[in-house]
């Protein structure tokens, strides 16, 4: 074979997504991606599961700090006043995926002590009766800093999905404020419009 002929299948391999080649470090088989569905509120536990993984998480924290400015705007509170913060490392038992920042507002009386290990949406809706029914998200692309990098495993730099997201209750009351950072080579969004 040629070598144009080895670059041009190497390149359409890359460009389908099924290799990823980085310099000085190699050409490797790439994992295969996690889709997220933008057509209806889901959670990260069911939309690995619905896949075949089973969502694990790895590391999670929860206390009360102030509320900063886009919280604060987010979950109709003022700057500085108390809310719930939750931070997670999630993904499978063999790869981290995302590191979700969530913050929940202070009249939800949550459990400090409480398990916070599995899906958000569930807990709130089951043992705080506060479902989310409506969200309000962005996303976009961004580079990992260090410290996120770290986190997930990745270089930093490396690619990864912002999504921020609101989600709100019955009566249109904000009761979630995230930012999660999913790992880039690994996590999709997919979504259908009709015309």
């Amino acid at each position: 074979m040629s070598r144009i002929t080895v670059r041009q299948s190497l390149g359409n391999l890359e460009r389908d997504g099924l290799i990823v080649r980085r310099r000085a470090k190699g050409t490797r088989v790439a994992e295969p991606r996690i889709e997220a569905d933008l057509e209806q509120i889901r959670s990260f536990d069911s939309d690995m599961r619905a896949q075949g993984h089973e969502p694990v998480t790895l590391a999670y924290e929860i206390g009360v700090v102030p509320s900063e400015e886009a919280v604060a705007r987010a979950l109709g509170c003022g700057v500085g006043d108390s809310v719930y913060r939750l931070l997670r490392l999630r993904g499978t038992a063999d790869r981290p995926i995302g590191w979700f920042e969530t913050h929940l507002p202070a009249r939800l009386r949550l459990d400090l002590a409480g398990d916070y290990s599995g899906s958000l949406y569930a807990l709130l809706e089951n043992r705080y009766g506060a479902p989310v029914v409506l969200v309000d998200e962005s996303l976009e692309a961004t580079g990992a800093p260090p410290e996120l990098a770290h986190k997930l495993g990745l270089s930093a730099g490396d690619p990864v999905l912002k999504q921020v997201r609101t989600g709100y209750d019955h009566n249109r009351q904000p009761i979630e404020y995230t930012v999660v950072h999913f790992r880039g080579d690994i996590y999709r969004y997919r979504y259908r419009h009709h015309r």
